[in-house]
């Protein structure tokens, strides 16, 4: 086993298994990498919104998934 002492195997009491944080916690992006997708998400709404299309919320997300089922 070559792995055998990887940090996803290793556990224990006082031994806590960090290997899945970062993609749990952002992707593991940079602070910049995080403002620049921040930014972007902003424009992206202020844009949909000058066009008046319906805004893209949790809400309506949900309603067009439950409609598209049947």
């Amino acid at each position: 086993m070559a792995g055998a002492w990887s940090s996803t195997n290793v556990s224990g009491p006082g031994i806590r298994n960090t290997a899945g944080m970062a993609e749990s916690a952002g992707g593991g992006l940079g602070r910049d990498e995080k403002a620049s997708l921040r930014q972007a998400k902003e424009a992206e709404r202020a844009f949909r919104a000058s066009k008046g299309y319906v805004p893209d919320t949790l809400w309506n997300r949900l309603k067009a998934r439950f409609r598209k089922r049947g």
